[in-house]
């Protein structure tokens, strides 16, 4: 089994959310489970205790340690770059990295993350969160959006194959651009690619916001279950 598993995405990947939608018909969560952020060196004050993550319900069932690098509002360009970098600066053996594949109309400046920082996450900017949609909207192709990171992609899952690096693509925000026949990527039992369409699937009450608690534990068996097969354990 691996030692850690190291994630990576937006917020869809960095943990859950408890109220967002009060319609939802399950909210539960399980009080006390413990901060997210104790290997990873992250500030504590952003996560509540009740929150969790589909990568850290899958290191309760398989035992393994757990790094989350996601952050919220990243787009495709920040997750896949970060991964990258931490490929680059770090020790790679028996880890596994699970990269949240965002929506494609973000846009990021990357600038790497200074790991001495206490938020070593506190230097991204990114376009969209800093100029106003109208003058954004003038810098939006869609098609080029399309092209740029499906390539950007499919290059990255080409460069961490080549680098023996285990990993799994999964589409959490996006559900729009299909990518498992480029990159390594999680289906769900319904056979979509995409979490929100497997999420809709058993709960009609979704309605794209966040995945809650619930959510993520149950893909968190999905995860662990998956891991557990891999031929490369």
């Amino acid at each position: 089994m691996y030692r850690e598993i190291i994630s990576f995405g937006c917020s869809f990947t960095r943990h859950s959310h408890y109220d967002e939608n009060p319609l939802r018909k399950n909210k539960s969560f399980i009080p006390n489970r413990g901060r997210l952020d104790v290997s990873a060196g992250r500030a504590s004050g952003t996560i509540q205790k009740h929150d969790t993550s589909y990568t850290l319900e899958a290191t309760q069932i398989l035992g393994n340690e757990h790094r989350n690098f996601a952050v919220g509002g990243s787009g495709v360009r920040d997750t896949i770059y970060t991964a990258l970098n931490f490929v680059q600066t770090n020790p790679i053996d028996n880890v596994f990295l699970t990269i949240g594949i965002s929506t494609f109309t973000r846009f990021d400046f990357v600038k790497l993350r200074d790991p001495y920082h206490p938020d070593g996450f506190a230097d991204i900017a990114r376009i969209g969160n800093t100029l106003p949609k109208e003058i954004y909207a003038k810098y939006y192709d869609r098609d080029a959006s399309k092209f740029e990171l499906l390539t950007l992609i499919e290059m990255a899952g080409d460069y961490l194959t080549k680098k023996n690096v285990p990993h799994i693509f999964i589409n959490t925000l996006n559900n729009e651009y299909s990518i498992k026949n480029i990159v390594n990527t999680f289906m769900f039992p319904t056979n979509t690619e995409y979490w929100t369409e497997y999420i809709h699937s058993y709960d009609s009450t979704y309605r794209m916001e966040h995945p809650n608690f619930n959510d993520h534990v149950v893909f968190g068996k999905l995860l662990a279950n998956y891991l557990k097969h891999r031929k490369d354990i």
